[in-house]
């Protein structure tokens, strides 16, 4: 497992925080209204919010596991830039 990454996430958009997975934990680190989805690696990037679920949902607190590997994007739902903690 690689160190951790602290991700800023800007505003209203998604942010790819993990590349090519297969494990990861994302944890919001400053409260933030966060939202989080996957896709297949070489897939196109989600692009609404309705894809999304939140990253404070009790499910959310386990590591997330894939059958393939896989990018992860965060939506910052707050009103500033945030960061999010990646363990991959």
């Amino acid at each position: 497992m690689a160190a951790p990454v602290l991700v800023t996430c800007a505003v209203g958009a998604y942010t790819k925080v993990a590349t090519a997975v297969t494990s990861v934990r994302v944890t919001p680190v400053d409260g933030g209204n966060y939202f989080w989805t996957y896709r297949l690696t070489g897939v196109a990037a989600p692009t609404l919010i309705t894809e999304a679920i939140d990253l404070h949902a009790p499910a959310s607190l386990l590591p997330l596991s894939f059958s393939a590997s896989s990018d992860v994007y965060v939506w910052n739902a707050g009103q500033d830039s945030g960061k999010v903690r990646v363990d991959a």
